[in-house]
């Protein structure tokens, strides 16, 4: 997941670090990750093939907030008649991919402080099986509009904050 987030949010003009929840930042995203993220080896069946909510993040009046969680329960059940069947490795990238552009869109919806969505891209407001396995899937241009791209270089820092487990997280695609 930490991998397939740099390139999204560089091209959107972010670099990201990763750190964890008390280091203090400017630009500090914390990351909930709810259930267990990850496809199980084997046949998973699941009665709904295409959750609605699988990642969000929080608001106050017309703020967005620093804070989003991923649904990995809705994720798994979304992808399971895609991925059960590929070996540990692919399953374990597609999965890390698919978490990155679901990150990738709530970073949209923080770091543009707008609850509102593109017709296409990262920035659209569903997101279908298709979408989240495609080869390549980015911000459309007036994402990158309200994001604010090429006002500031370098690219601006980021820092999300993953949760505080007592061991390092594990990220579905990350070695």
């Amino acid at each position: 997941m930490k991998r397939e987030l740099a390139p999204l949010l560089a091209f959107a003009g972010y670099s990201v670090e990763w750190g964890k929840a008390e280091i203090p930042a400017q630009s500090l995203v914390v990351l909930e990750l709810r259930g267990t993220c990850g496809m199980p080896a084997g046949v998973f069946h699941s009665d709904d093939p295409d959750p609605k909510d699988l990642a969000s993040s929080a608001s106050s009046g017309d703020s967005v907030l620093p804070f989003s969680s991923i649904n990995c329960a809705a994720l798994t059940r979304m992808l399971a008649p895609v991925l059960a069947a590929e070996p540990g490795a692919r399953r374990d990238y597609l999965y890390g991919r698919a978490m990155s552009r679901l990150f990738a869109h709530e970073l949209y919806h923080i770091l543009a402080n707008t609850r509102e969505h593109e017709r296409d891209g990262l920035a659209k407001a569903h997101f279908t099986l298709s979408d989240l396995m495609a080869e390549s899937l980015e911000f459309d241009r007036g994402a990158l509009a309200k994001l604010d791209v090429g006002v500031e270089l370098p690219l601006r820092s980021l820092t999300v904050a993953a949760p505080i487990t007592p061991q390092p997280a594990h990220f579905p695609g990350d070695r």
